[in-house]
């Protein structure tokens, strides 16, 4: 036997639970849609799934701009295809709906999360959770490990996501301490420094794992002029312990400006807002080319569309081209045959229901580059 082999055979007999030989089956590796064609595309490379499970993904933005509502259609996904979603609100952002007397209020609760599709009752895979500190987070989250890891049965287990919205408004327990007892003191950094090791903890916890760690962050304007912007609170460890970090910035949405292959958006009163753009930009991703960007629209109140920016994407890849003043073809790559039955020329109008067929057709080619600079990124 060559030392390689001898060395090989000494190491797998290292084992503990954060220990791991040798790559994973990609064929037992579970993926997640965000629930949006063309940001799927922009953080995996695929149209059809963005975040593989036993990962941890951030996403940042100002105030309004759709961080909360990204992550909530992908629970809604995972929840369909057959997740259990742990919700942990550490903003009391999402435990009251305005309350109607003349209906029961159980039917009222959660009433923004069902707006997305989102199961939310008693009975349904959904768990609502408040927490305050950052060691209330770690806690919940080394529990749903333990129960996850419990399971005799791998190859069975239920997958689970878990959303943290927001890990920049938790505390240390300093900060609570303090705030229990009516002092303001700063926490001298401790706060940044707690929060990455908590996030780089959970990291490991939850890889290889049936488990999907969604975190939220804010994002302030930088004040250094060399690098204007936005940039991410919580310090630059956040994005280094992530697997995917994306950034949204947000404008005014108003009726009559939105895309035409969505009717439900067009309204009479071209003044009123009716929702939200949010341009996404990829800081960082280990599926997918970082620093891309794409434009995506939300609506009030049912949120993000499927097919929402994908036609504009598909015609910056030359994917699409213009045929004629209102007709348009899809340009398929080479190698792949167009669906039965798909029109030769359609309109941007008529654009939202093939959206599917292409997205779903273009994947069949269209691979995650996994090159080692992204990797490394």
């Amino acid at each position: 036997m060559s030392f390689g082999k001898k060395l090989k055979k000494n190491i797998l007999k290292v084992q503990s639970s954060t220990i791991h030989h040798g790559f994973p089956d990609p064929r037992k590796v579970k993926w997640v849609s965000v629930g949006n064609y063309a940001m799927n595309k922009l953080i995996s490379g695929r149209y059809t799934k963005s975040f593989p499970y036993g990962k941890s993904i951030i996403v940042g933005g100002e105030s309004g701009s759709g961080k909360s509502l990204v992550f909530a259609t992908t629970a809604k996904c995972a929840q369909d295809d057959g997740a259990f979603v742990f919700w942990i609100d550490t903003e009391n952002a999402s435990d009251q709906d305005s309350y109607d007397p003349t209906k029961d209020f159980k039917k009222t609760q959660g009433k923004w999360f069902k707006n997305l599709g989102l199961k939310v009752e008693e009975d349904d895979d959904f768990h609502y959770t408040q927490a305050a500190t950052i060691q209330d987070v770690k806690s919940i989250i080394a529990n749903i490990v333990d129960s996850v890891s419990s399971e005799t049965d791998e190859d069975n287990v239920q997958p689970v996501v878990v959303v943290v919205d927001s890990w920049t408004n938790l505390m240390t327990g300093k900060q609570e301490k303090e705030a229990s007892s009516g002092k303001v003191v700063g926490d001298v950094g401790q706060f940044a420094k707690q929060l990455k090791d908590t996030i780089k903890q959970c990291t490991h916890l939850v890889t290889r794992r049936p488990i999907l760690l969604l975190g939220v962050v804010h994002s302030y304007e930088s004040q250094d002029m060399f690098k204007p912007g936005e940039q991410l609170s919580g310090g630059r460890g956040l994005v280094y312990m992530a697997s995917a970090a994306f950034l949204f910035q947000k404008y005014k949405l108003k009726a009559g400006e939105a895309k035409k292959e969505d009717n439900s958006f067009v309204k009479l009163d071209t003044k009123k807002v009716v929702g939200t753009k949010a341009v996404v930009q990829l800081f960082k991703s280990r599926f997918a080319k970082p620093n891309e960007r794409v434009t995506v629209e939300m609506v009030w109140p049912n949120g993000l569309d499927m097919s929402s920016g994908l036609f504009d994407l598909l015609e910056e890849e030359e994917l699409i081209e213009s045929v004629s003043g209102q007709s348009y073809k899809i340009n398929w790559p080479e190698g792949v045959a167009p669906p039965k039955d798909f029109p030769e020329q359609f309109t941007r109008k008529a654009f939202k229901p093939l959206a599917k067929t292409i997205a779903e057709t273009l994947d069949q080619v269209t691979v995650p580059d996994l090159m080692e600079n992204t990797e490394a990124a």
